[in-house]
Parts: structure tokens; C-alpha cells; sequence
């Protein structure tokens, strides 16, 4: 599964905002400067899970309250450098001075900052303002956040340690950021607003591993090979990742003799409690999971690539990238050392991201993929309505015409009684093209009635996936709550309509007030809840979940609200 928007990646981020008053340092007495201002800054982040408060996991939900703000003057990629200030602490205030400016500047925003730095030569530097101004002092927005003012580097060629997760600070804090275009600076400008903060995020992404029960395999830990050993404190989504192939690290623990119990342990098959922070990195430069456990009784080892349905993917900051091993019928590499060297387990997984708005159910043959967007779609809808160009899912492949030939080129589509395939086919192409999708459209009449249930099959080859549609009441008119399955743990909304999140959003709590997201990943209940339809229209939503049982595979609601 994509584990590439949810990688179960653009999807709508829900935002928890928060403001840290604490540890208050005050300004030295007197007045500004002469030509700078003072502001208050409100900032928050934007959320790729809830938080675990759980050892050996990082503080992911916390930001200081003393901010660095670097500013450059001018627009765009080619702004200078001008200034470097950090926040400071005043009756609970979080507050920073800024010389006055006329120009549009852009406003680099980092939280939770680290000790120290990388300058573009590859000298680690203390996180101060003398030595940051030394650095970025001549440097355009663009030259400054990609090479002049990088992390410090990780160990090599290993790094005995996750990044951020086993740090010996109580509450280790992952750095944070955002950039602010601004016309100008002066006692009018706002860094955020009470109710509307700037959101910052985190520049690394999350890793996290679930094995299924019947998959014959027993996880005991997983570890992360090739990890980049530095990332960016900021990126533009139009600008490509920084490569670091040639500046990479193996997560390997000094403390146990596998390598990895001592980096992410697993505790009743899963990893959530011990996740795998890693900086952003190319699909091309080799990032990969490696799995630690028992089959058949038997220690042994599974390196799994970050592949979804459209391919390899790249590794994004701010995104959680979570595998689920469904099946193992094969024994694994015999340690560490041999997974690293030899090619990528042929396993039946499923990974997903938070922050994608498709991702893929998978089966693989070892020569080519099947993957569809979801394995189950519920409708919950007038039963009495006509539904046309309702698209049930999508599908994807790596295969192409030259590995098939005569009358299996082509992927077949059948559906059961009840539903009319307005696609019953899809042609494979003479190249391999992974990012294309097809989306499946069906037309459903009302013949097709609340609690039946009609089947579609795929068939690629010897692959074959077969995707349930059920038909439900539609939602009620009046404020209620959908709870999903105690089984479900990422759920996300990828549309609405009329748009906006008012109306419909996910909690993990029945009270409404207690949350208001998009896209979750939890270890307990998830609900949707659902205000007052008072508009005249009816009301749509467009949701996917997934269970800890991926037997089910993932899960594509359209839920239409009765006007």
C-alpha cells in the first residue's frame, strides 16, 4: 500500500496546534534596538500520528518555545541572508526582534533545534547565532538550506543509535520547521495568529513495522540500511531531495549481537512502540528495512525495499512510512550482513504512508506486481439513488506486454450481479510504467440493496485480487458518530464535499470536542463524526482505513449525509 500518502503522502494534514510557555528567559531590560521590532510568534505542527508518550520514542509532539527565525531578504529561492534571531520567553509569550525591513523577506522557521550544525564544508558548528550568521551570511534561501545549513552528521559507516529517539535527554525533540513569505517587517507583521498558527514540520520521516499473526513469522526488531547521515532543516515540496549517496550510514546496535533489537525491539509483532526516525532520501540511493525474527522457529532476516504499487518511493520528511508483512513462506538471510548484500526479500507486505491519498493493496509474483487502491469498498448512500462513475478502486503494475503475451497482455476485470463495469479491462503497456493507475468505475443502481454485497475480480497472470463492495444506509441527517471497527488503526479523509473539515472529521474519542483530524494512526477506537446537514445538499465523503488484520486489506468508504 502507499504507504505513500495514509504513505496508508497532497492528503489533508490535520493540524494539532500547540504553544510551549515555559522556562521563560526574558529580554534584557531597555529599549529595542534601534530600527527592529518585536513580534509574537504562534506555532504549532503538522501531525503525522498522535502521540505515543512511550520509551525510547521521541518526543514528537512537543516544540520549544524559543524558535529560531532566519531571515532573508527578497522573494523566492534567490532572497539573502540578513539576520538570525532566537525567540525568547515573556509572561508566557513567545517573542522575537526582527530589524525593521521594507522588502519581502522569506521567514525560515526551525524548532527545537539541535546542538549543532553542518556547514557546506562539512564542519560541524555549534547552533549559535555567531556561527550560524558566519555561515549563511551571503547565501540565497535556496544555497543556505541545501548545502550551507545542514543536521550534523550521523555516525559511519554506523550509526549505534536512532536519530532523535535514543538521545540521553529526558525528551528527546525532533527539529521542526516552515518557512513565512512576508511584505515586509514591521510592527504589523504576524508569525501566526492564536487560532491560526504556523504549522511547522518535522524533518524526518517515521518508520514503523507490523507482522501479521498468521504470517508465519515472528518479528523481534527491525533496523533501517543506508540511512542518509544528514537531511535538510527545511525543503520546498518543488525541490527535489538531497542525495546522499555517498554519505550514508547503517543503523546497526552495538548492544546485541543481531544488530537491530537494540535500534527498534518489537513487542507482540509490532514496532509502534519503538519507531525508526530517518532523514529524507532518493528511492534510488537504496534506503531499505531490514526485519529481525523467527520463521519456523529459526532466526534469520528480511530486507524490504520502500516499494508501494507505483514502485520504489522516496523517503519524505514529516511522513510516517508504516510496513505490514502479511505473509513469509521462505527462510530469510541467516544475519544482518547477508540481508545487506543480497536482494530485497521476495515477502508479501503492504506499506503505507501518512500524508498519501493512495495506497496499494500488493501481490507479487517475484516477477511482477498486482496492487489496487483498496480491497473492500463500502457505500453508505441513498439506497434509492443511481450512482454513476463511482470509482471503486484503482489498480497499478510493473508488468508489462513483453512479459505476458496472447490473451493475458492485459489485466481482466469481472464483477458479480449487481453493479455494471463501466472499465472491465486494462491494456498493458510495452514499457514499464509504475506511476500509472487506472481507476475502476462502476455504475450502482438501487437494484444493488442496503446489506448485500458483490464482488469484482482483478486477474494479471497467476495473480488474482478480489475486491467486496457492500451496500449501507446513508449517514443520518442529524449530528452522529460512525465508529469503525476496534480493529482499525490509520484511517484518513482524502475528500469532501461541499470541502472544508468542519463537517465531517476523525477522533479517537466519542466526545467531539476532544479532536478534530484528517488521518490517524492509533493503537485504540477511531471514529468520524458528523455535524447537523442543515445545507439542503446532500453531503460526500471519501475515506480509507486499514485493519491490524490485512487479510481485510485496506478499506475505501463513500459515505453520503441524508439532506
Amino acid at each position: 500500500m502507499n504507504i505513500r500518502k495514509f504513505i496508508y503522502c497532497s492528503i489533508a494534514f490535520i493540524h494539532l496546534l500547540i504553544i510551549s510557555c515555559t522556562n521563560e528567559t526574558l529580554l534584557p531590560s531597555g529599549n529595542l534596538p534601534e530600527g527592529s521590532v518585536r513580534i509574537e510568534l504562534f506555532t504549532g505542527f503538522e501531525e503525522y500520528m498522535p502521540a505515543f508518550t512511550r520509551a525510547g520514542q521521541a518526543d514528537e509532539e512537543e516544540i520549544d518555545d524559543r524558535p529560531w527565525i532566519f531571515v532573508f531578504e527578497g522573494t523566492a529561492d534567490n532572497a539573502l541572508f540578513t539576520e538570525v534571531q532566537q525567540a525568547y520567553v515573556s509572561d508566557g509569550k513567545s517573542l522575537v526582534v526582527l530589524q525593521k525591513n521594507n522588502n519581502p523577506c522569506q521567514l525560515l522557521i526551525v524548532a527545537n533545534a539541535p546542538d549543532q550544525f553542518s556547514n557546506e564544508q562539512g564542519q560541524v558548528k555549534t547552533f549559535n547565532k555567531q556561527e550560524l550568521e558566519t555561515t549563511l551570511g551571503g547565501k540565497t534561501f535556496k544555497a543556505a538550506i541545501e548545502s550551507a545549513f545542514l543536521t550534523a552528521p550521523l555516525s559511519s559507516p554506523v550509526q549505534a543509535t536512532v536519530p532523535y529517539a535514543k538521545e540521553i535527554a529526558p525528551k528527546p525533540r525532533i527539529p521542526l520547521s516552515t518557512v513565512l513569505s512576508v511584505a515586509s517587517i514591521n510592527s504589523t507583521t504576524k508569525l501566526g495568529e492564536m487560532n491560526n498558527k504556523l504549522l511547522l514540520s518535522r524533518i524526518v520521516a517515521k518508520v514503523t513495522v507490523q507482522v501479521e499473526s498468521s504470517s508465519g513469522f515472528v518479528l523481534r526488531g527491525a533496523t533501517i540500511l543506508k540511512a542518509p547521515r544528514q537531511g535538510t532543516f527545511w525543503r520546498d515540496h518543488n525541490w527535489a531531495i538531497t542525495s546522499n549517496a555517498l554519505n550514508q550510514t547503517d543503523y546497526v546496535s552495538n548492544t546485541t549481537t543481531d544488530g537491530t533489537l537494540g535500534i527498534s525491539a518489537a513487542i507482540n509483532n509490532s514496532t509502534l512502540s519503538n519507531p525508526i526516525y530517518v532523514y529524507e532520501s532518493l528511492y534510488r540511493e537504496n534506503t531499505s528495512l531490514v526485519v529481525f525474527g523467527q520463521y519456523n522457529g529459526q532466526n534469520c532476516f528480511y530486507r524490504l525495499a520502500f516499494k508501494d504499487a507505483s514502485g520504489e518511493i522516496n523517503i519524505e520528511r514529516n511522513k510516517q512510512y508504516h510496513f505490514l508483512i502479511k505473509k513469509i513462506d521462505r527462510m530469510g538471510s541467516s544475519s544482518l550482513a547477508n540481508a545487506k548484500n543480497e536482494p530485497e526479500s521476495n515477502i508479501e507486505y503492504e506499506l503505507s504512508t501518512v500524508d498519501d491519498d493512495i495506497s496499494h493493496d500488493i501481490e507479487d509474483n517475484g516477477v511482477y506486481f498486482l496492487g489496487v487502491s483498496n480491497s473492500q469498498f463500502e457505500i453508505y448512500h441513498h439506497s434509492s439513488l443511481l450512482l454513476n462513475n463511482v470509482v471503486a478502486f484503482s489498480i497499478s503494475t510493473n508488468a508489462t506486454s513483453t512479459m505476458l503475451s496472447g490473451e493475458t497482455n492485459s489485466i481482466k476485470i469481472n464483477n458479480s450481479t449487481g453493479t455494471i463495469l463501466l472499465t472491465n479491462k486494462v491494456n498493458l503497456a510495452a514499457t514499464a510504467n509504475t506511476t500509472a493507475r487506472t481507476d475502476v468505475k462502476l455504475e450502482v443502481s438501487p437494484v444493488f440493496g442496503v446489506g448485500e454485497e458483490r464482488t469484482i475480480t482483478v486477474t494479471l497472470g497467476t495473480l488474482q485480487k478480489s475486491i467486496k463492495i457492500r451496500r449501507h444506509a446513508s449517514i443520518p441527517k442529524t449530528a452522529s458518530v460512525f465508529t469503525f471497527s476496534p480493529d482499525v488503526y490509520i484511517a484518513e479523509i482524502v475528500s469532501r464535499f461541499p470541502s472544508g473539515s468542519s463537517w465531517v472529521f476523525l477522533s479517537d474519542h466519542l466526545n467531539p470536542t476532544l479532536g478534530n483530524n484528517s488521518d490517524m494512526i492509533v493503537d485504540r477506537n477511531i471514529y468520524a463524526h458528523f455535524s447537523t446537514n442543515g445545507t439542503g445538499i446532500l453531503r460526500t465523503a471519501l475515506l480509507y482505513v486499514s485493519h491490524t488484520d490485512s487479510r481485510q486489506g485496506r478499506v475505501k468508504y463513500l459515505m453520503g449525509q441524508q439532506n
